[in-house]
Parts: structure tokens; sequence; C-alpha cells
């Protein structure tokens, strides 16, 4: 009997590793998961074209220019703008920061990975713009960046956060080859104010780019919360507590235990 308890111990421990969490893509120090697919489209935007009519406000932006990023072989710019917005999952006026890498024609590997930095002290939902990918009429960060040509591989797939919660990982396992864009990746955060950190591009070859880029600062709305635990780890920890009820009372009767 005990043998058999054991095994069910080890049983309930390991569904909850391969459970995933029910909030993949609001994460937090550790966490990873499926990229969220936002439906965002233009901002400030008059009229009532595909995407127009959104509330948000663009505090910031570095188009139409945008940075230059890497060296050759491996090279490229990135867009990127900071918006207020009214819808924000974490409180209304709370910030996006909106990241779109583009590589160059002159590449020799693909865009794998996109880290952004500054966001350990926040809250973040994590994913990209579903409007941004294929469009010729929302070209880029909202309102005036690349044209993204429609490739899934420029879609992040999954995304993470490192273990004191400050890097945010955006992963491509194909990537964006030389000549493309990736869609417009977005991190919903619970900022009102942002300030200068930096982000890193990750090659397929092994290259890497850096970016001075707008992040988070100032007290978070709401304050940081404790990374929440997973479905998987609450549902271990409830079987595991009934494995250790060894008897139950049930009308003068004792049944059950081990």
């Amino acid at each position: 009997m005990l043998k058999a308890r054991w095994m069910l111990v080890f049983l309930v421990l390991g569904l909850a590793l391969i459970i995933p969490s029910a909030k993949a893509d609001i994460i937090g120090a550790s966490g990873s998961g499926p990229a969220d697919a936002f439906v965002l489209g233009y901002s400030d935007c008059p009229g009532s074209g595909p995407g127009c009519g959104q509330p948000r406000k663009v505090l910031t932006t570095n188009l139409p220019t945008g940075t230059t990023w890497g060296v050759a072989p491996f090279s490229g710019t990135a867009y990127e703008q900071v918006e207020s917005d009214p819808t924000n999952v974490f409180c209304a006026g709370c910030l996006d920061f909106l990241f779109q890498v583009r590589n160059n024609f002159l590449s020799n590997q693909n865009i794998t990975r996109v880290e952004e930095t500054g966001f350990s002290a926040y809250q973040t939902d994590v994913g990209y713009d579903s409007l941004s990918l294929g469009s010729l009429v929302l070209c880029g960060i909202d309102d005036g960046g690349f044209c993204n040509n429609g490739d899934p591989a420029t879609v992040p797939v999954t995304v993470d956060r490192s273990a004191d919660g400050n890097v945010v990982g955006f992963n491509f396992p194909v990537g964006a080859s030389p000549n493309e864009s990736t869609v417009d990746i977005v991190i919903e955060t619970n900022a009102t104010t942002f300030a200068d950190p930096l982000a890193t591009v990750y090659g397929s070859k092994g290259g890497t780019g850096t970016i001075t880029i707008y992040g988070p600062s100032g007290p978070p709305v709401g304050g940081t919360p404790a990374p929440e635990p997973s479905t998987g780890l609450l549902l271990g920890a409830g079987l595991l507590g009934l494995l250790g009820v060894r008897k139950v009372n049930i009308c003068g009767r004792t049944i059950g235990g081990f």
C-alpha cells in the first residue's frame, strides 16, 4: 500500500510539471507560454478603415527613421512606439510597448529571438499585434513601420521572462529571414511612465545586436504581484493534500486511510 501511495505522489508531481498555466500570456518572473494575439491596429487613426478608431494615444516613437542594430553580416533596423492604452489589461491609461525588428537584406542569418529589458517591477501581458501580419495597410508600428509579408515565421510562437523578471523574450523558431521584418511585438504593462533600457536581437547562427529602446519606469500601478502558481502546481498540491488524509469519520464510521 505504501508503494502505491508513493507511485501516486510521483504521478501527481509529473502532472504538475506538464500542465501549463491558465494565464500563459500574462507572465511573471521565470514564466513562459504562448504569445498573446492582440488586435490593435492603428493608434490615433482617423476614419473607419481597418484597424482605425483605436483609442490609444502615442506618447513617443522612433519613427520614421528607426534605430539601427548590429553590424554586418547580422544587422537591421528597429521601430518602437509607446502608447497610453485605455483598454490596457492592467489599468486604463497604462502603457503598451510596441516593437518591430527588420533584418538587413545582407544579413547571413534569421532573427530567432528578441529580448527587451527593464520589466522587473512590472506586470506584463506579452504577444503581438495580429493585424500587423501580412498587412500592406497597417505597416509596422501602427502608423508607418515596415510592411510585413505575412510569413508565419515572423510571428513569435512563445514568450518568456527571466528569473528576476527583468527580461522579456520573444521566440521565433524559424525566424525572420534577411530582408524580412517581424510583426509588431507587444508588451502591455502596469507602468505609466517610460525610460531607456536595452533590447537584444539574436540570430540563428549566434549573431547578436543591441538597441537602446523605450521601457517602463516609475511606480507600477497596483504594485508588483507575487508570481502566480500554475494550474498544474495547484492541482498537484490539492491531490497531495488528499494523499495526506489517512482516515475520514462519517456518521460515526471510520473509512479510508493508508
